[in-house]
């Protein structure tokens, strides 16, 4: 895959697990959080 494929395949993949955790009554609370040690996709409550 290229890069730009990669990239978007990932976020598809991301907005389907929100989607699941939604669903089944969990809040998003940030997606893509980001700090110096690295990035967590999504943070859920």
């Amino acid at each position: 895959m290229t890069g730009a494929v990669s990239y978007h395949s990932g976020i598809a993949a991301e907005a389907a697990v929100a989607r699941f955790y939604e669903q089944h009554g969990h809040v998003i609370a940030a997606r893509r959080w980001r700090s110096a040690a690295g990035e967590i996709d999504l943070i859920a409550r």
